[in-house]
């Protein structure tokens, strides 16, 4: 059984994880929101490319930060289930003992 100060030990590192997903994500949005908007200034041509060619890179680097953060979610997710189900344990152990110290 998990102590809740590990489960709340746990759970706060996964919120960390998952806001730090969050901020790349943002980040990379960001460079694509740039280069969206240099490619509208641009002609045809080798600068095009270039450019269309960093849209394609963060495009995967958005991809791969949304994998993290699913991955994230995903672990803190069962991180919560397990804490409540250490509380919940917790509980009925609390209430046996109670009942147990009436009884004396």
């Amino acid at each position: 059984m998990t102590t809740s100060g590990t489960g709340i030990d746990a759970l706060n590192v996964n919120l960390e994880d998952l806001q730090a997903e969050l901020e790349a994500t943002s980040r990379v949005a960001s460079a694509l929101q740039r280069d969206a908007a240099t490619l509208d200034g641009l002609r045809r041509g080798e600068q095009m490319a270039e450019v269309i060619g960093r849209v394609v890179r963060h495009s995967r680097e958005l991809r791969e930060c949304m994998r993290e953060q699913r991955s994230a979610l995903r672990e803190l997710r069962d991180n919560v289930a397990r804490l409540r189900t250490s509380l919940s344990e917790a509980q009925v152990q609390l209430a046996a003992r109670r009942e147990t110290g009436k009884r004396r």
